[in-house]
């Protein structure tokens, strides 16, 4: 689908099961078989099974019932991908690496097992520790280098010790934000106190080499990372956990301040969005403020509804209608989501009429409705092993701001990610790529903005819910925007596009794995040894789903430039044969 959705938005779960991982004789290029779990994979030592986290993939059993899969080790599937496990226990001590932040006595962690629901076969917390609860640290010793110990209390001044038991191996130790004394350079807001955005909640880059390293940025409602307005550089974020909570913010948003050199890797990303539908078990009038539905489950207080029979009953179009909810038995109260005061119909709701009951925190805000990661780049930016899901809108969107003489960003490579479940949010107008990589505008013409080589690299994205009814696609690159800016080069190869939720059209993904615009890029697109189930990838006009709409190539915007074009072993996940031509061809 051509998407005019170019405007760059300003003020923008349980973790990975970390399970023994198992021997890793890597063996490039080997007809030797790796053991994974889920099956066995093959290193080509491209593939990112060598750097991956230890821990069971979330996703082990995705591609056994396809004819073929791919000659490598996929993403979330054949390896794990997340935080990385940094803590082990013996007797009542717990023994953490690899520490950034050297803690200090009453700060506070919370324990994630090494899964949860991020993977199957959870590896267990110690005994005594419950998951994402905050525990106070006492007896904190230094053990030399980055390694130190610690025993744990539930009130401060080690006032109840917890007595811990059992040895589950190692597990994942986060600090909180709010509660920890040694904090990273470079940053501001651990406080909670507005600063950088003018909004609480909002941790500020605002230095030179900032890092930030297993942290909880989804305790006590959710934070969001941004950076200040002085170009700052080399800025890195891994090994947290983000999840949209009650403040309602995204992930990583800078909003157009411009820093250079990310590196994002080992995150975990939730977006926390999710939807039920039910019907209407009486009609009410318009002015009502209660509603009885045939089911009330799945529904919980802080939801928001709308009608999606009669629009004008409850508007969906936009969640402005800013309506939440609470729930008694099958009665359902409006509310106001800004005030908490009473909200009511606007319209007549019928017995029958359909009913959509959708989570998804601070909805009616900018932040949530807009890319749960947004940022600028002047420099190159690198995001692996990252693990990415349940987006109310778009998972990740990257632009090089605009400004006169242009701005260049030196290169964007994504791989080894794993991407599952954007949009939504859809039946509300929200936009669900997975990925939008664009220039933005200038004084109302074209940015004049540049990337180098763009790789979009051995990832994994799921479509996989008929909830989440994503309308556009999964890697959209020069195809959004006022048009204007350059790229030389545009690699998309290696990725598994897994499209089949529902089957037959319940969910809808336009144009699958990527949309291009080649007369943007100057020397060279290479879509290469992708391996796609096509079932429900779709065009945009019709929601015709085939096999050519793996992917869709336009070339209507005008661009100056006949790059070459490449295209080989590109897989069609169902039959094991090859992919047709996307629609409009490659070049």
């Amino acid at each position: 689908m051509k998407k005019a959705y170019f405007a760059l938005w300003l003020i923008l779960a349980a973790l990975i099961v970390w399970t023994p991982a198992p021997a890793r004789a890597v063996m490039f290029g080997s007809s030797a078989a790796i053991s994974t779990g889920g099956g066995s994979c093959t290193t080509d030592g491209n593939d990112g099974f060598a750097g991956a986290p230890a821990g069971a993939a979330q996703f082990p059993s995705l591609l056994s019932s396809y004819p073929s899969r791919p000659a490598w080790c996929v993403a979330g599937v054949d390896y794990a991908v997340g935080i990385t496990p940094n803590a082990t226990v013996s007797g009542n001590t717990i023994t953490e690496t690899s520490v950034v932040n050297n803690p200090t006595n009453n700060d506070k962690k919370s324990f994630y097992a090494r899964g949860a629901a991020f993977a199957t076969g959870a590896g267990p917390l110690p005994g005594g520790i419950t998951e994402g609860t905050a525990y106070f640290l006492c007896n904190v010793t230094s053990l030399g280098g980055a390694s130190y110990s610690y025993t744990l209390s539930t009130t401060t001044a080690c006032g109840n010790p917890v007595t811990l038991s059992g040895s589950p191996g190692a597990f994942i130790a986060l600090k909180i934000p709010g509660s920890t004394t040694n904090t990273p350079s470079s940053t501001t807001g651990w406080n909670g106190t507005a600063n950088c955005l003018t909004y609480t909640f909002t941790i500020c880059i605002n230095g030179n080499n900032a890092t930030l390293d297993h942290w909880d940025f989804q305790n006590g409602g959710g934070w969001m990372v941004t950076a200040d307005t002085s170009l700052r550089t080399n800025p890195t974020i891994t090994n947290n956990y983000f999840r949209v909570g009650t403040h309602g913010l995204g992930f990583i948003q800078d909003a157009g301040q411009d820093p250079a050199g990310y590196t994002i890797s080992n995150n975990v990303l939730d977006g926390n969005a999710r939807w039920v539908t039910t019907t209407a078990a009486s009609t009410v009038g318009s002015g009502s403020s209660t509603i009885t539905v045939t089911s009330a489950a799945g529904i919980t207080d802080g939801m928001t509804v709308c009608d999606i029979t009669n629009d004008a009953a409850i508007n969906c179009l936009g969640v402005s209608n800013n309506t939440s909810i609470t729930i008694s038995g099958t009665t359902v109260t409006l509310k106001n989501a800004t005030t908490g005061g009473s909200k009511t119909t606007t319209g007549t709701v019928t017995a029958g009429d359909t009913l959509r009951f959708l989570y998804a925190p601070g909805v009616g805000g900018s932040f949530y409705r807009a890319p749960q990661v947004s940022i600028n780049d002047r420099g190159s930016t690198v995001a692996q092993y990252n693990y990415i899901k349940d987006s109310f809108s778009e998972h990740w969107q990257q632009s090089v701001s605009p400004g006169t003489g242009g701005v260049a960003n030196t290169g964007l490579t994504l791989k080894y990610n794993l991407w599952e479940n954007n949009g939504w949010g859809d039946f509300t107008g929200a936009h669900g790529d997975v990925v939008q990589i664009y220039c933005g505008t200038f004084g109302g013409t074209g940015a004049n903005c540049s990337f180098q080589t763009v790789s979009l690299n051995y990832n994994a994205v799921l479509q996989n819910t008929a909830n989440a009814l994503t309308t556009t696609t999964s890697f959209s690159i020069a195809d959004s925007g006022t048009y204007g800016g350059i790229y030389s080069v545009v690699n998309v190869l290696n990725n598994v596009g897994i499209y089949n939720a529902g089957g037959g059209g319940a969910n809808l993904s336009t144009y699958g794995l990527f949309v291009n615009e080649p007369s943007w890029v100057t020397t060279s697109i290479n879509f290469n040894n992708n391996y796609v189930d096509t079932t429900n990838a779709c065009d945009g006009a019709n929601n015709n789903c085939n096999a050519n709409n793996w992917g869709g190539v336009f070339n209507t915007q005008g661009g100056p430039n006949s790059p070459a074009c490449n295209a080989t072993g590109n897989v069609k996940l169902q039959t094991g044969a090859a992919l047709p031509k996307p629609v409009g061809g490659y070049c």
